[in-house]
């Protein structure tokens, strides 16, 4: 993560709901346009809800700007990416049904695929010896442009 950090949070489960308000605070401040910075807040909330409920309770969001993009690092302490990953095939939807609440294969939701689709980057990184992930989203902000009436 850059040395330019607008900010850095510790959280839990009951945290989400006011990391959010914050997140999105912060990602105003980038500049980022409104559908570019909502994307990117929705995005690090689906890895913030990973780390809760795959990454042993807790996680740390870091959001940085640097080298023209904003950069939103997600680490916890669970037991790794490699422990959960599947096999890329198992990730495909399977068919839905009528009423049914889609899930992936494995019987997990969608969380990464979401926030895949959501942002210019994302990276999964394993922790020291396989413990932990660092989930890295980032949007460029060659695209901002001012927000209305903030001239």
């Amino acid at each position: 993560m850059s040395a330019d950090r607008l900010l850095e949070l510790d959280f839990t489960g009951p945290d989400l709901p006011l990391a959010r308000i914050t997140l999105t605070a912060t990602l105003r401040r980038t500049g980022l346009p409104g559908p570019v910075r909502d994307a990117l807040a929705q995005a690090v909330l689906e890895a913030m809800a990973n780390a809760v409920l795959h990454g042993g309770g807790a996680g740390r969001l870091t959001v940085g700007a640097a080298d023209g993009e904003v950069r939103c690092e997600v680490v916890d302490a669970g037991p790794g990416p490699t422990a959960m990953v599947p096999a890329p095939e198992s990730l495909a939807p399977e068919p839905r049904l009528p009423g049914a609440r889609q899930k992936a294969a494995n019987g997990r939701g969608h969380g990464l695929l979401i926030a895949e689709a959501l942002t210019s980057r994302i990276e999964v990184h394993p922790g020291p010896g396989d413990r932990g992930t660092t989930v890295v989203l980032a949007a460029s902000l060659r695209t901002a442009a001012p927000e209305p009436g903030s001239a």
